[in-house]
């Protein structure tokens, strides 16, 4: 079930719960990195590397052209007489021909130059002879021996480390990859596998629409989209009924093939909050239940068997701020990470919020401009709300005995997206 601001009474006094911090090492004890298995390089997509990578074979293996154009000896381009064309070429994937004194030859680019080239001379700077005139180029500007070829082994050397244990193998990684293993397998840690309840009566799945009283289940899908971005399996399940049976053997069932069992709702202590209870009726481990935060005070974390078990409040804002706090840092401990960093960044706006004694992680703008990271609280946000977390690339902490943080003042951020340089269109309208 949903929870919310009315429930928080129940949690008990700030004192009697643990902060962020305290709740997280707490979880995490005994959490280990996954075992290593080898991988083909084309299946390395989005995986963490368990060992370094090192180049099987120079890169590039031989010299090639950077241009498409002419191997040449650069000193025949300074002999007042232009190099005379072989009929040869060279293409990618070819033999490079023999390159006779005074003479020219035609090279793709990635194609191998012949052992006598020193320079590539390229097209725009070279005129050929028409039909019926002497096979030799004219040339507009000569070129100095090294220009315009890729010498052996440049980007790197045979057993050259060229990535690194811990690199995940994104687009700008994999080209490397590839072409550094050869053929060869490489060693990736295993993907972590997340199992999502989501748990409430009032639920539907995405995709069929609610009547009534019932609502669309949205935090599963967004939670399942960032454990695939962290490099982790996932499976989603149909949302669960508010019975305390169900849930304990949805927790049961799922704790068998799974590092990570993740509820959505059923947290709290309500009269149909069933998660904590279920937990420990399934024989596992509440290590927190509460915490000195909002939104997502309800969130609870614990074990059952080898899986760790999080149990994410009802509302959006909640159970997404609860999953960057907790649900990253526990697959970066998983895929043997280092935990999201928080970075520090200037308030382009004042903020005020009445003084309570739970740190507030809010949704916040984070961008970059000549002087660093700045970052601004988007308006009127509550922990139901779903405009915030679309407009929004960065929690940041409005921290415990604080009612007024002022404009210019050093705010903690965690970046939720990519971070640009330029202010939210919507700092001016608020």
């Amino acid at each position: 079930m949903a929870t919310g601001v009315r429930r928080r009474a129940g949690m008990g006094p700030s004192r009697e719960r643990p902060t962020v911090e305290e709740a997280l090492a707490r979880w995490l004890e005994g959490l280990d990195a996954l075992a290593p298995e080898e991988v083909a390089p084309a299946d390395a997509a989005g995986r963490v590397l368990a060992r370094p990578v090192r180049a099987a074979r120079p890169l590039p293996p031989f010299r090639v052209s950077a241009v498409d154009g002419y191997a040449v000896r650069a000193a025949d381009l300074a002999a007042g007489q232009g190099p005379r064309l072989l009929p040869a070429a060279a293409w990618a994937g070819g033999e490079a021909p023999h390159l006779a004194a005074g003479c020219a030859v035609f090279v793709a680019t990635g194609a191998p130059l012949p052992p006598e080239a020193d320079a590539v001379l390229p097209l725009e700077l070279a005129q050929v002879p028409g039909a019926g005139a002497p096979p030799v180029l004219r040339i507009v500007r000569p070129v100095a021996a090294g220009a315009n070829l890729r010498l052996a082994g440049e980007d790197a050397r045979e057993g050259e480390e060229v990535l690194r244990a811990g690199e995940r193998i994104d687009p700008d990684r994999l080209p490397l990859l590839l072409a550094a293993a050869a053929g060869g397998l490489v060693t990736a840690v295993r993907r972590p596998r997340v199992r999502l309840l989501p748990v409430g009566d009032e639920l539907v799945p995405p995709g069929r629409a609610p009547s009534g009283s019932r609502v669309t289940e949205v935090v599963g899908a967004a939670v399942a989209e960032g454990v695939r971005a962290e490099g982790g399996e996932v499976v989603l399940d149909a949302p669960l009924p508010d019975d305390p049976q169900r849930v304990r053997s949805a927790l049961t069932e799922a704790a068998v093939g799974a590092e990570l069992v993740v509820t959505v709702g059923g947290a709290s202590v309500g009269r149909r909050d069933h998660v904590a209870s279920a937990l420990r009726a399934a024989g596992g481990e509440v290590r927190f239940h509460g915490l000195r935060l909002r939104p997502g005070t309800p969130a609870l974390g614990g074990r059952l068997g080898a899986s760790a078990v999080l149990g994410l409040p009802g509302n959006p804002a909640a159970a997404l701020t609860v999953w960057e706090l907790f649900g990253r840092p526990a697959l970066a401990r998983l895929l043997g990470r280092p935990t999201p960093p928080f970075l520090a960044a200037r308030l382009a706006r004042g903020h005020a919020k009445r003084v309570v004694t739970d740190d507030r992680y809010l949704r916040a703008a984070l961008w970059a401009d000549g002087d660093g990271l700045r970052a601004a609280f988007f308006p009127g946000q509550n922990a139901g709300r779903l405009v915030p977390l679309a407009r929004t690339n960065a929690l940041a902490l409005h921290p415990a005995g604080r009612g007024v943080l002022a404009e210019g003042e050093v705010v903690r951020v965690r970046a939720t997206g990519p971070i640009g340089c330029t202010p939210p269109p919507w700092l001016d309208e608020a």
